[in-house]
C-alpha cells in the first residue's frame, strides 16, 4: 500500500514536471495521488493544470471547488475556461449550452466584468442581456463595455416605448447620464412628445444640460424651426417669426428659415430682405429662385405701369377740332427725339449708345448684391471664375444682351454673367433692344417673350431678318411652359427656350452652349 510519504513524492514529482512543461509524465504521477485522495484537493487542482484540453480541466476543477468551495485559484481558472468553452459552443450555433456555462462563471466570479459581459453576448432575453451590461459597466466601465450597453439601452427604450412611454423616458434618461450627448436618446425622447411645443421643450431642456454640442444646437434649430411651421400653419404668424428668428439666432445660414420668415411676416420690407438673403446664399436653390419670382410678381416695378403709346386711342374717335376749323394741319412732331441732338459734336455712332428720354426719368434701380453661384470660384487675383461655364480665360470676354421688362430680372441676370466672366448689355423692351444692335453685336441675347410695345416674338423675327444679327443665338425667357410657345419660340428663331424662375446653372449653361454653338 502506497504511504503517505511517496505520495508527498509523487505529488511533488508531478508539480516539477508541471513547471518543466511535461504535462504528461504529470499526469501519469498525479493520477495514483487523486484516486488515492480523493478529498484532497491539491492533486485534483494540479491534474487540472496538467490536462490535455478544457475538457479534460474543468472536471477536476469543479472537484476542486466540492472539496473546497473557498479555493480562489480555482475559480478564476474554471470560470475562464468556462468562457472559453461557451464562446465554441456559440461558433457550433449550440447557445443554450454556452448560457449554462456562463452562468456558472458568474456564480463563480461574479465580481468580474467578464464573465457580465459574456453573459449579455450569449444571452436572447433583452431585459437579461440589459442587466448584465450595466453590471459590467458598474464593475469596469470600458469603453467597449459601455458603447454595448448604450446600444441596448436604446433598443430596450425603443422596445417598451409603444406601451409604456414612462418606461422608455426612463430608459433614454439613464443612457443620458452617461453619455448626455447621445443623439438617439435626444431624438427617443422627441419622439415621446405629443406637440411641436412639447419637442421645443425636450430641446431647449436637453441642450442646457450640454450648451457647447454642436450637433445638439442643430437639433434645437430643427425643433424651433417645427414649431414655427405649424404656428403658421395656425394662424400664429407674430409667433412663428419669433421661431424663424430664434433659428437664424442659431445658423444664419438657414435657407429654410430665411424662407419661412419671409412667409410669416407682415413686413412686406423684412420679407424681401429675408429672400434677398436667401439669395445671397444660395442663389441656385430652386426654392430661392421660385420666392425670387414670387416676389417679383407681388411688386410693381416702372415697366409694369408703362403706357401704351395708344392707351387713349379708343377715347379719341370724335372729329379733328383742328381740321374743323379749316386750316392746315401742323406735321406731327417726335416727341421722344432729342431736339437738342444737333448740338451735339460730331463723333463716332458707333461709340455712342442711343439717347432716351422720358418725361419723367426713372431713378436708378438699387443694386442688390448677387453672390457668387455655386458653380464658380474664386480665382487667385480676386476675379470670379466658373469652372464649367466661363469662357477660357485666353478668350476674348463673350458678350451677352438681356432683353428684360422687368429691372430684378435684368439685375439678378447681369450680375450672375458679369460674375461668370461676360460682359452685359441690358436693355427693358424690344425697341431698345433694336436700337442697341445697331452699335453692339452681342454674342448671345437673352429675351423675354411678354414685354410691351414689341412682344419678343417679333423682336426674335427682326434679329433673325438682318443679316447682321442673324447669326446671333437667341435664348427666349418666359414665364409660360406651354409647348405650344416652346415651338412658337422655334419658329420665330430661337435656340433655346427658358422657363421662369430660372435657376442659374439652366441660364449659364445656356449661355455657354449657345457661345460655342457661335464657334462652330
Amino acid at each position: 500500500m502506497t504511504t503517505n510519504a511517496a505520495l508527498i513524492r509523487r505529488l511533488k514529482e508531478a508539480v516539477a514536471a508541471v513547471h518543466a512543461k511535461d504535462f504528461e509524465s504529470a499526469r501519469v504521477l498525479l493520477q495514483p495521488v487523486a484516486e488515492a485522495c480523493p478529498n484532497d484537493a491539491r492533486p485534483w487542482f494540479w491534474l487540472a493544470v496538467a490536462s490535455p484540453s478544457a475538457d479534460a480541466a474543468i472536471p477536476c476543477l469543479r472537484r476542486v471547488l466540492d472539496i473546497d468551495p473557498l479555493h480562489a485559484q480555482a475559480r478564476q481558472a474554471l470560470a475562464k475556461l468556462l468562457l472559453t468553452q461557451a464562446a465554441s459552443l456559440m461558433s457550433a450555433g449550440r447557445r443554450d449550452q454556452a448560457l449554462a456555462l456562463v452562468n456558472e462563471a458568474t456564480t463563480l466570479t461574479p465580481d468580474t466584468d467578464r464573465v457580465w459581459v459574456a453573459l449579455a453576448v450569449v444571452s436572447s432575453d433583452p431585459a437579461l442581456r440589459l442587466d448584465a451590461l450595466r453590471r459590467a459597466h458598474t464593475i469596469n466601465p470600458l469603453p467597449a463595455t459601455r458603447a454595448h450597453l448604450l446600444q441596448a439601452l436604446v433598443l430596450s427604450a425603443q422596445a417598451v416605448a409603444a406601451t409604456s412611454a414612462e418606461g422608455a423616458r426612463a430608459l433614454y434618461t439613464e443612457l443620458l447620464g452617461l453619455d448626455p450627448r447621445d443623439l438617439r436618446a435626444w431624438h427617443g425622447l422627441t419622439d415621446l412628445t405629443a406637440t411641436t411645443a412639447e419637442a421645443l421643450e425636450t430641446a431647449r431642456r436637453l441642450l442646457a444640460a450640454t450648451p457647447d454640442y454642436d450637433a445638439g444646437r442643430t437639433f434645437l434649430k430643427k425643433a424651433v424651426m417645427a414649431d414655427a411651421r405649424v404656428l403658421e400653419v395656425e394662424g400664429h404668424s407674430a409667433e412663428a417669426c419669433v421661431r424663424w428668428h430664434e433659428a437664424l439666432s442659431i445658423d444664419e445660414l438657414e435657407i429654410d428659415a430665411w424662407l419661412g420668415l419671409a412667409q410669416s411676416t407682415s413686413d412686406e420690407d423684412e420679407a424681401q430682405r429675408a429672400i434677398a438673403r436667401a439669395f445671397d446664399i444660395a442663389p441656385t436653390d430652386a426654392r430661392v429662385s421660385s420666392a425670387m419670382a414670387r416676389m417679383h410678381e407681388a411688386t410693381l416695378d416702372a415697366a409694369d405701369l408703362e403706357l401704351p403709346d395708344d392707351a387713349f386711342a379708343h377715347l379719341d374717335a370724335g372729329e379733328d377740332l383742328f381740321a374743323a376749323v379749316g386750316g392746315e394741319v401742323a406735321p406731327a412732331i417726335d416727341l421722344q427725339s432729342d431736339p437738342f441732338a444737333r448740338f451735339a459734336p460730331a463723333e463716332s455712332t458707333a461709340s455712342v449708345p442711343p439717347q432716351k428720354t422720358s418725361a419723367s426719368p426713372a431713378p436708378p434701380a438699387p443694386v442688390v448684391p448677387v453672390p457668387i453661384a455655386a458653380d464658380t470660384l474664386p480665382a487667385s487675383n480676386g476675379d470670379t471664375v466658373a469652372r464649367d461655364d466661363r469662357p477660357a480665360e485666353d478668350a476674348p470676354r463673350r458678350t451677352v444682351m438681356i432683353v428684360d421688362d422687368s429691372p430684378t430680372i435684368r439685375k439678378i441676370l447681369g450680375l450672375t454673367l458679369e460674375r461668370a466672366g461676360y460682359k452685359v448689355v441690358a436693355e427693358p423692351d424690344g425697341e431698345s433692344a433694336l436700337e442697341r444692335l445697331v452699335q453692339v453685336i452681342p454674342d448671345v441675347i437673352l429675351l423675354d417673350i411678354a414685354m410691351p410695345k414689341i412682344d419678343g416674338y417679333e423682336v426674335c423675327r427682326r434679329i433673325k431678318g438682318d443679316r447682321r444679327t442673324s447669326h446671333v443665338p437667341v435664348v427666349m425667357l418666359s414665364g409660360k411652359d406651354a409647348f405650344f410657345d416652346k415651338v412658337k419660340g422655334r419658329v420665330a428663331g430661337a435656340s433655346e427656350y427658358l422657363t421662369k424662375p430660372f435657376e442659374t446653372p439652366a441660364v449659364l449653361a445656356a449661355v455657354a452652349d449657345a457661345c460655342q454653338s457661335v464657334c462652330r
